[in-house]
C-alpha cells in the first residue's frame, strides 16, 4: 500500500509539473505593442486556395483583435521541410528592410515542418529583433519551438 501511495504522489507531481511547464511555455508575450507592424505568412502543402484564404482571413482577424498593423501578406503552396519558398523569401526581405516587428502565422508548422529549420528561423528572427507569433501559441521562443516540433514529429 505504501508503494502505491508513493507512486501516486510521484505521478501527481509529474502531472502538476507538466501543467506548470506548459503554462510557462504558452504564456502570451507582452512585448508586442499595439500598432506594431506585422507580416502575415500563410502556407499549405497542397494546392488548396480555400485553405490559404482561410489562413489569411484568420490572421487578419487575429491581427485586428491584437491591434497590429499589417505590413504585408505572403503565401506559399508547398512543402514545409525547406525554407526555400517564394513567399518566405518575401517575408525575409521585409525583415531585412526593417518593415516589421513580427511575423504572424496560424501555427509553427506553417513556417516549417522540420525542427532544425524552425529553430534556425526563430533564431534568425530573434537576432533581427523580430518575433514569431502564431494564432494558436502566441509568441514563439526557442524552447517552445523545440517542444512543439518534437511533439509534431511524434504525431506523424
Amino acid at each position: 500500500v505504501k508503494w502505491l501511495r508513493c507512486s501516486w504522489i510521484v505521478s501527481m507531481s509529474i502531472v502538476i509539473g507538466r501543467f506548470i511547464l506548459i503554462g510557462f511555455l504558452t504564456r502570451k508575450d507582452s512585448k508586442m505593442n499595439r500598432n506594431e507592424k506585422v507580416w502575415l505568412y500563410c502556407r499549405v502543402a497542397r494546392d488548396d486556395k480555400a485553405a490559404l484564404e482561410n489562413q489569411e482571413k484568420r490572421l487578419i482577424d487575429f491581427a485586428g483583435k491584437k491591434g497590429y498593423a499589417i505590413a504585408g501578406v505572403s503565401k506559399d503552396t508547398g512543402s514545409g521541410l525547406t525554407m526555400e519558398r517564394p513567399g518566405w523569401k518575401e517575408v525575409e526581405q521585409a525583415i531585412t528592410a526593417h518593415q516589421v516587428g513580427a511575423v504572424l502565422a496560424i501555427n509553427s508548422s506553417r513556417i516549417a515542418r522540420n525542427t532544425v529549420e524552425l529553430l534556425a528561423c526563430a533564431e534568425r528572427l530573434h537576432r533581427q529583433g523580430v518575433q514569431l507569433v502564431t494564432e494558436s501559441d502566441g509568441n514563439i521562443g526557442k524552447m517552445r519551438v523545440a517542444m512543439y516540433m518534437r511533439l509534431a514529429q511524434e504525431e506523424r
